[in-house]
């Protein structure tokens, strides 16, 4: 675990944030957020970007030119707004992988 969750994860061992509290503000369940923290799972671009924008932190580029769009937009928004806004994000990501996988790309 790296960038923002790494810092998100020394948060909640100081107990400055609870993990319920990360899951509610990023729009994903307590048990996604703990596979996160502990390494299980690996956070999708557009979910880090979002932990990004709403605990700290510039958030990075996004490959996909319109996300990256949608994001800069986000920027400054109050945390219960980015969660409607992050639906938008993921269908747009959902997408761009179909359109790949018509291609016969290979989509990870």
């Amino acid at each position: 675990m790296t960038g923002i969750f790494y810092d998100i994860g020394k948060m909640v061992k100081r107990k400055e944030l609870k993990q319920k509290d990360i899951a509610e503000k990023l729009g994903i369940s307590n048990t996604h957020i703990s596979a996160i923290l502990k390494g299980r799972c690996e956070p999708s671009k557009t979910l880090t970007m979002l932990a990004e924008i709403v605990f700290g932190g510039k958030p990075t580029e996004h490959p996909n030119k319109r996300i990256e769009a949608i994001v800069k937009t986000l920027e400054g928004m109050e945390p219960d707004t980015l969660q409607s806004a992050l639906v938008c994000i993921e269908k747009e990501e959902r997408l761009e992988r179909l359109k790949k996988m018509e291609q016969g790309k290979h989509v990870a």
